[in-house]
């Protein structure tokens, strides 16, 4: 129903039916969760294991979300003082959009991940300041390294498709928050921010998720967006 508790029991007593308690319908909803949305924790080496298993193929149908690039870094890789991630979520018929658009916003938001991690958001925004979204990513930071590894890899998934691949000169700057001003080019990222508000929103009603869970959920929207494009 994409309603929180005391809003289902509310839409059940109004379709007639017998409405549980708060209790019983906490605990059966706790139920559901771990059986769709997997346990609330997540190691470092399931999430590469997870990673590894979604990008070995491309799905065939346009509307199957998959990973067009990862990375995963242990503390005990070099000079790396700490455990990082990165994983990019897509979907054909997205990367098909973002094949013929020539400038392309990136954010991240936050408030959906259980553990504080950014949720990178990349698109593009039309003529009538409509956003469209290619993909997400889901990193442990948020910085220029960041951002650079979402845009190769966008280059990555459209190279797979053999699809026409964006300027990489224009993608991989050597600052992730400089912008290119053109023409054509809105003034705000005000609808990149709307689309993250919907995300909280309709997604995961304002609740912020674990890890775990939230990695499915991506999946989904991803899917969802693409979908709209039918």
């Amino acid at each position: 129903l994409k309603l929180k508790p005391k809003a289902i029991i509310e839409v059940l007593h109004e379709c007639g039916i017998t409405t549980p308690s708060i209790h019983q319908l906490n605990n059966f909803l706790r139920t559901i969760k771990s059986t769709k949305l997997d346990p609330t924790s997540i190691s470092l080496g399931e999430i590469e294991q997870w990673c590894l298993k979604s990008s070995q193929s491309i799905p065939e149908s346009d509307d199957a979300p998959f990973f067009a690039s990862y990375q995963i870094i242990y503390d005990d890789d070099g000079d790396i003082n700490e455990n990082n991630f990165r994983f990019f979520i897509t979907i054909k018929r997205l990367l098909q959009t973002a094949s013929i658009s020539k400038k392309i916003h990136a954010d991240a938001t936050y408030k959906l991940v259980w553990q504080g991690f950014p949720v990178l958001i990349i698109g593009a925004t039309d003529l009538d300041r409509h956003f469209h979204l290619f993909g997400m990513a889901i990193c442990s930071n948020e910085a220029t390294q960041d951002f650079r590894f979402i845009f190769r890899a966008l280059q990555k998934g459209m190279k797979k498709l053999n699809l026409e691949e964006i300027d990489p000169d224009f993608l991989i700057a050597d600052d992730a928050d400089a912008i290119r001003v053109g023409h054509f080019t809105p003034s705000t990222n005000n609808a990149l921010e709307a689309t993250n508000n919907v995300i909280k929103k309709e997604h995961t009603l304002r609740e912020r998720l674990p890890l775990s869970r939230f990695k499915v959920l991506a999946f989904e929207i991803v899917e969802k967006w693409s979908k709209c494009y039918e």
